[in-house]
């Protein structure tokens, strides 16, 4: 960041930094951080001890509180963002997302990994750390864990569901194998990723689109760009994009 910016403009410490994409390294967004041990007691300790005290209750308190203020629900955990197993029908309808693109359904067993929620935000993870966190106490919040494939939503009065579910493009990663295809052109590629709907000039070939026309958008290389749908053969529609991240 620094050379290309030029350092007026940032700290010098920031040559330090490392840029990750989630959409490429398979993660929720994240902050890393270094950490010093200070000896108890200590003039600098003192100095960087929270304004509470180091009082954790309060602090689990206020978040809950904040979370309240919001109007979110305060039961089941959902405001103090416990990680939970979802339930019969929340696991339905992310299945159903994902029969867009495997027809047979995805099968989790196979990855070792399973499906938690925490608030209306879903997440994949290994199987042991999920057990983990749905042994946590209910106020102690978990902000995130695993990957973050989509959210929870109010279902569509045409599905006939209880609850719906929007697949985000960090979920990318479990449809790299997807049977239905969109692939696209460099050109069609770079477009897309701004967001773009794509011509069929700039449409290679398509693979196994069902019924809802919907299908993962590859470059020529396989890459997954995002969830595009097919209208008339002659456009993609952008559903949703790795350019997001750049974008926002």
């Amino acid at each position: 960041l620094t050379p290309r910016y030029g350092s007026t403009l940032f700290h010098p410490s920031l040559s330090l930094c490392r840029r990750f994409f989630p959409h490429i390294d398979g993660t929720d967004g994240f902050f890393i951080a270094k950490f010093q041990k200070i000896r108890e007691g200590s003039e600098k300790a003192r100095e960087n001890s929270p304004r509470d005290g180091g009082n954790s209750e309060k602090f689990r308190a206020d978040l809950a509180s904040g979370d309240r203020k919001r109007g979110r629900r305060d039961e089941e955990g959902i405001a103090s963002g416990k990680a939970l197993a979802l339930s019969k029908v929340e696991k339905e309808a992310v299945m159903a997302s994902f029969k867009h693109f495997y027809p047979l359904g995805l099968n989790l067993s196979e990855r070792s990994e399973k499906l938690l929620r925490i608030r209306d935000r879903v997440f994949l993870c290994p199987e042991k750390i999920a057990r983990t966190l749905v042994a946590f106490p209910k106020d102690l919040p978990v902000a995130s864990v695993g990957t973050y494939i989509g959210t929870l939503t109010p279902p569509r009065e045409s599905s006939g569901r209880e609850v719906g579910f929007k697949l985000s493009v960090t979920g990318l990663g479990l449809l790299q194998n997807s049977t239905s295809r969109i692939v696209l052109t460099a050109k069609g590629s770079n477009a897309f990723i701004y967001g773009q709907n794509i011509l069929s000039s700039d449409i290679v070939k398509t693979e196994g689109i069902g019924a809802s026309r919907v299908g993962v958008v590859f470059s020529t290389e396989g890459i997954p760009l995002g969830i595009g749908k097919l209208k008339n053969r002659k456009i993609v529609e952008n559903l949703a994009d790795i350019g997001k991240y750049v974008r926002d």
